[in-house]
Parts: structure tokens; C-alpha cells; sequence
């Protein structure tokens, strides 16, 4: 395979195994990966982190490998992000596999295609392996699987961008606060639950409260009208059900995968979003549900009340 990957990595030898198997399977010519130092404060860390930076050590095919192995836990926020951005400063393109994110062969194929097919189309941002919506429902729309989406929302489990879009990313959120006083993010959506969980999302990123580097992408995408392109099927599973970077399993963690058959793909011949589609993913991941928890969250946030939520969430050491 052609395009380059980057592998993401931390403690889980078992996932990680899972994922590097399907790597091999379609052995890339470049892969880069990416490791953040063991956790002071986790005894087993050092152990876990080792055992897993040794699977790469089982490269068994003509590859060019270059690594980012941290001595020192940087975090989430910071380890993936910077990782992302090592990544881009060696490819113009290319696709992103975290350690507990198990693609099947049709992932690799239909984020070749995409990224040839939008290289230079700036309305593009980037390409997801994720379908979250249940087959049943998707075999209605096309039965044959031939059709891509293009949506608002980012999908991570998988996903493919290019370095022009990267370049985008602003990790520091920078133009949130501005952006939340247009209410933009209703504007987008039409949707009041919708716009409140974003909403949500972003300010608790923003201040700190959710320390990690995807809604920043999320964010990135949108200030920038960009668009994510969606598979006719679902083609990665998510295989850490509650792992390092979530505390809760959603409907659609272990969601099975299914192969598709890129070479009879229709193409769209107008790039817009598909509300339909993107409705249901909002109704499959709970995000057009209302609740109250952010609700009350969101009032105190325009109260001007940032320091007592954040006090909330380290005494209750909340997670989004």
C-alpha cells in the first residue's frame, strides 16, 4: 500500500496487537508511529508501554518506519496532537489509526480513493471510516452500498486527512469564544440538543475541563467550512470499549464492520452535507438527546461560572 500510515500508540498490547495484524495485512510502505511515555503515577505503565512498542519490533514486510517514542506521558491533548502534527510534517497525506481502532480491508481502500479523489478540494477535510448508522436503516437508503456522505461532524476511529487541512488545526481553540457569541453552531445544525452538546464540548475544552485534542479538530473543521466524508458502512470497530481516553461505552462501541466494494462507489456529484444521514448518526450517538446534565452545565457556562463548574469536575473527577 502506498499511502502512509501513522499508529498511535500507549499501554494496550492486546488492542494494539489487533490493529498492528490488520497494518500487516495490507503492509504498508511507510508506517510512523507514535507513543506516549509510561504515567508516573501507574506502576504498570512502564511495563505495558514497552511490551506494546515491541509489537512494532515484528515488521516482517519492505517498510520504511520512522517512530516518535515520548520518554515522558505527555497526556492525551498533547501526545496525539503533536504526534499528528510529526506526522504531517513528513506526508502530505495519509491515514490515522489509533491502538483500540480495528479497520477491515475496505478502510484502507476507501481512504486511498477519497484522498486521491479530494487531494486539492479545500471543502474537504478529511475522510472517516465510521458509520454509525445501523445497517437496517442503511440497507433502505442503498441496499447496494454505494454511496458516500458528506458531513459536519468528525468521526475518529479511523479516519484520513492531508496535511492542507491540518495545517488548519488550532489546538488552543483561539476563535471559540468569539465563535460562541454568533451562536454558529445552531446555524449549522438546526438543532437546539445538537448545539447545546457541541456547545458543551468545545467550552469544557476550552477552559481546560476536557483535557484532549479531537474537539479542536471538530472545531477546526467547522470554522473552516470543511466537510468529513462518511462511508456507505460502517468500516472500523472500536475494540477498547472503555479504555484510556472514554468512560462510558456508547451503542455503537464493538459496532461490527462490513466490506465494501470501492471500485463500484458512486461519487456525488454535488458536495453538501446528508442531514438524513447526519441526523442518524446524531440519534445513534445520543448527541440530539437532550440532557439536562449539560444543560445545566451550558447555563452555568453563560453565567460566567467557568471556575465553579471546573471545581465541580476535579472534585467529582468528571469526564465529558
Amino acid at each position: 500500500m502506498d499511502t502512509p500510515i501513522l499508529f498511535l500508540i500507549f499501554n494496550r498490547p492486546d488492542t494494539t496487537q489487533r490493529v498492528f495484524e490488520s497494518i500487516r495485512a495490507i503492509k504498508p510502505k511507510r508506517l510512523f508511529v507514535a507513543a506516549d511515555g509510561p504515567r508516573p503515577n501507574k506502576e504498570t505503565d512502564k511495563k505495558l508501554c514497552q511490551e506494546t512498542r515491541d509489537i512494532i519490533k515484528n515488521i516482517d514486510w519492505e517498510c520504511e518506519v520512522k517512530t516518535l517514542f515520548r520518554e515522558k506521558n505527555l497526556g492525551c491533548k498533547i501526545a496525539v496532537s503533536s504526534a499528528i502534527s510529526w506526522y504531517f510534517e513528513n506526508v502530505n497525506e495519509g491515514i490515522i489509526l489509533e491502538d483500540d481502532c480495528l479497520p477491515n480491508k475496505s478502510f484502507f481502500d476507501f481512504c486511498e480513493i477519497m484522498l486521491e479523489k479530494y487531494r486539492d478540494n479545500e471543502k474537504i477535510g478529511m475522510i472517516t471510516g465510521d458509520n454509525f448508522v445501523p445497517n437496517e436503516i442503511l440497507n433502505t437508503i442503498d441496499p447496494d452500498a454505494q454511496r458516500y456522505y458528506f458531513e459536519r461532524p468528525v468521526y475518529l476511529w479511523g479516519w484520513a486527512s492531508w496535511k492542507r487541512a491540518w495545517v488548519k488545526y488550532d489546538l488552543e481553540m483561539k476563535g471559540w469564544p468569539q465563535a460562541q457569541k454568533t451562536d454558529f453552531l445552531y446555524s449549522i445544525f438546526k438543532n437546539r440538543n445538537v448545539s447545546m452538546f457541541y456547545n458543551s464540548l468545545f467550552q469544557m475544552t476550552y477552559d481546560g475541563r476536557a483535557t484532549t485534542w479531537d474537539p479542536q479538530w471538530f472545531l477546526s473543521i467547522l470554522s473552516n467550512n470543511m466537510f468529513c466524508i462518511m462511508p456507505p458502512r460502517n468500516l472500523v470497530t472500536n475494540i477498547g470499549i472503555v479504555g484510556e481516553h472514554s468512560n462510558k461505552a456508547g451503542s455503537f462501541n464493538g459496532m461490527s464492520t462490513q466490506s465494501i466494494s470501492v471500485k463500484d462507489l458512486i461519487h456525488p456529484k454535488i458536495i453538501a452535507p446528508d442531514t438524513e444521514i447526519e441526523n442518524r448518526m446524531f440519534h445513534n450517538t445520543g448527541v440530539s438527546t437532550f440532557n439536562l446534565r449539560l444543560y445545566m452545565i451550558q447555563v452555568l457556562d453563560i453565567l460566567g461560572l467557568h471556575t465553579v463548574v471546573s471545581k465541580i469536575y476535579k472534585k467529582l473527577k468528571l469526564k465529558f
